[in-house]
C-alpha cells in the first residue's frame, strides 16, 4: 500500500470513529446530556453546571490518584442528578448517592444492565466530594475484584471513602464508636443508615475507625497494602491487624 492509499484509510478510519455514537443513558422519553467520557447528567440541570462538572470529575480523579497512584475503575458510568424527578428515577426514593454493581438490586427504574454505574444525586457545592467518595467505591472494585471486595466489611469500605472524600462532612472530632464494627455487609450498613438520625453519625464512626487504623498503619501504603493481602486471600481481620508494613 503506498503513503497516499495508507492516508486515505487512516482518514477513513479516524471518521468512523468520530461518527461513532457517544454513550446514551435514557430518562423518561429522552435521555441524560452526555458530557464527557461516560458521563451523564440530568438535562434539567442549568447549563453553567456542564464545564463545571467536568472540571471537578478531573479534580476528583486527581485527588483520589493521590492516594492509589493510577486508578484503575476509571472510565465508568456516572450519572449526576440536579432533580428530584432525576433522583427517584436512578437512585429510587431514598434518593442517595450510590454505586451499582452488577448484580445489585436496581434501587429505581433505571436498568444498568450489568454495567458499573455511579449515581450522584448532588451536583450543587458538595458534587465534588460525593464524586470522590463514590469513585472510592469503584477504585477498591476495581482493585479487588467481587469477591475479595465482599470479604472486606461494610463499615470498612465506607469509612475509608469517607476519609478519602470528606463526604459526608464530619466534625473535627469524630466519635468513634466501636458497634460501627458489626455493620459488615452492605444491607446491614443501608438499613443503619437509612434510620432517622443515624446516617450522618454512622459515616463518620467508620470514617474515626478507618482513620484510627491508617494513622497506625502509616496511610496510603497501608491501605494498599491491605487491599493486596485481602485479594490474596488473606482474611480482612489478619490483614486489618497486620504489622505496619515497610517502608
Amino acid at each position: 500500500m503506498d503513503r497516499s492509499a495508507r492516508l486515505v484509510v487512516a482518514a477513513l478510519s479516524l471518521s468512523l470513529s468520530a461518527c461513532a455514537p457517544l454513550p446514551r443513558v435514557a430518562f423518561h422519553d429522552g435521555a441524560l446530556l452526555h458530557l464527557v467520557d461516560d458521563v451523564h447528567l440530568d438535562p434539567a440541570a442549568p447549563r453553567a453546571d456542564r464545564e463545571r462538572l467536568v472540571a471537578l470529575l478531573g479534580e476528583a480523579k486527581a485527588h483520589l490518584q493521590g492516594t492509589f497512584g493510577r486508578l484503575r475503575g476509571y472510565p465508568v458510568r456516572v450519572i449526576v442528578c440536579a432533580t428530584d424527578d432525576c433522583r427517584r428515577f436512578f437512585a429510587g426514593p431514598r434518593m442517595r448517592s450510590m454505586l451499582i454493581a452488577p448484580g445489585d438490586r436496581m434501587p429505581g427504574e433505571h436498568d444498568t444492565r450489568g454495567q458499573l454505574t455511579v449515581v450522584l444525586v448532588d451536583a450543587g457545592e458538595r458534587a465534588l466530594n460525593h464524586l470522590a467518595h463514590e469513585l472510592v467505591h469503584v477504585e477498591l472494585l476495581s482493585r479487588l475484584g467481587p469477591e475479595a471486595a465482599a470479604r472486606i466489611p461494610a463499615w470498612f469500605h465506607e469509612g475509608v471513602a469517607a476519609s478519602l472524600s470528606d463526604e459526608p462532612p464530619c466534625p473535627a472530632a469524630l466519635v468513634d464508636d466501636p458497634l460501627v464494627e458489626s455493620l459488615r455487609t452492605p444491607r446491614a450498613w443501608w438499613d443503619r443508615t437509612n434510620e432517622p438520625g443515624q446516617g450522618v453519625a454512622t459515616y463518620c464512626a467508620a470514617r474515626a475507625r478507618a482513620e484510627a487504623w491508617g494513622v497506625a498503619h502509616h496511610g496510603k501504603q497501608g491501605l494498599l497494602a491491605l487491599l493486596d493481602a485481602v485479594k490474596s486471600g488473606e482474611p480482612f481481620p489478619a490483614a486489618f491487624g497486620a504489622p505496619e508494613p515497610a517502608r
